[in-house]
């Protein structure tokens, strides 16, 4: 069984490794900004108090000592933090990590330490050390969103705040295209195979989004079948909530890296709000906020 899970976790490495071999396509002030402005809206603008309040505890004895899973390039640790100074940054990935490095020292972060680490396993726990985990899209790329979440926030002090984002579940419709498209994506042996198929993918969606432009529908009736309530939708993302993912990025390379992101890597699960709350309760830990869109949920809590 556990050669079953590495087998499995050495993938999802190997396609982000692949992600992050293109920084070039994210090392741009564009995408921090556009990450902050996301984060933003997916947070119901939460993301920034709750920062705040972790580093405002900050003393001259004591920097702020902050822990990324999965922190990738770095981007979204730069995205949120890059108003704050003095702090410690420890960021865990199981890709190479050099180029992450390089970026953040460009950004201005002065203490970095990177491990190459799978964080989902129990091994080499750093227990009650760190004021800050983030895991920003990371926990659903593991073997279990539950075991990784409770695993990640041993590495908090009592007291330390934890913030992150998973993928929701998806709409009925949604849901059976994702499952679809995944399948067949993970029966091509190669990246590259993968990579052209995204592309193309994305060649799609640009095509579909010149075409719907700002248009918008307005539906007078809910469809429960496809979770669809009444009211007024844009009609890309209509089509993108609840039928297909047709991404809408502003070019077309990072379209492909954000389909290739969804579909590529063997784990990639969705969880539910009520699941999610039923997780972090069982962790008894306080203060805890969960802002739900339609593709995923940001959350925080206590330790």
């Amino acid at each position: 069984m556990k050669k079953k899970f590495l087998k499995k976790q050495n993938q999802v490495t190997n396609i982000f490794q692949e992600i992050w071999s293109k920084s070039e396509v994210y090392d741009d002030g564009a995408t921090a900004n556009k990450s902050k402005k996301t984060y933003s809206f997916l947070s119901d603008h939460k993301y920034k108090k709750w920062i705040k309040k972790t580093m405002l505890h900050k003393t001259k004895k004591h920097e702020p000592k902050i822990i990324d899973f999965g922190c990738g390039l770095g981007v979204s640790a730069y995205a949120i933090l890059k108003e704050y100074k003095n702090f410690d940054y420890t960021g865990h990935d199981l890709i190479d990590l050099k180029k992450t490095k390089i970026y953040l020292k460009k950004k201005g972060f002065n203490k970095i330490t990177l491990k190459r680490n799978d964080f989902s396993q129990s091994k080499n726990i750093e227990k009650n050390k760190y004021d800050l985990a983030l895991a920003l899209g990371s926990l659903h790329h593991t073997r279990s969103v539950k075991f990784s979440l409770k695993n990640t926030s041993k590495y908090l002090k009592k007291g330390g705040r934890y913030i992150g984002w998973i993928i929701n579940e998806q709409s009925p419709l949604r849901k059976s295209t994702d499952s679809i498209l995944r399948k067949y994506y993970l029966s091509l042996k190669t990246n590259r195979e993968k990579w052209n198929e995204a592309k193309k993918h994305a060649r799609l969606s640009k095509i579909i989004s010149k075409k719907l432009g700002n248009s918008k529908i307005k539906l007078d009736f809910d469809i429960p079948s496809w979770e669809i309530k009444k009211g007024k939708y844009k009609l890309q993302t209509l089509i993108f909530d609840y039928i297909v993912k047709i991404d809408y990025s502003p070019t077309l390379s990072k379209s492909t890296h954000q389909i290739f992101d969804w579909y590529a890597p063997t784990y990639y699960h969705q969880t539910s709000r009520n699941k999610l709350k039923k997780i972090i309760e069982s962790m008894r830990v306080s203060n805890i906020e969960i802002v739900t869109k339609r593709n995923g949920h940001f959350f925080t809590f206590i330790k």
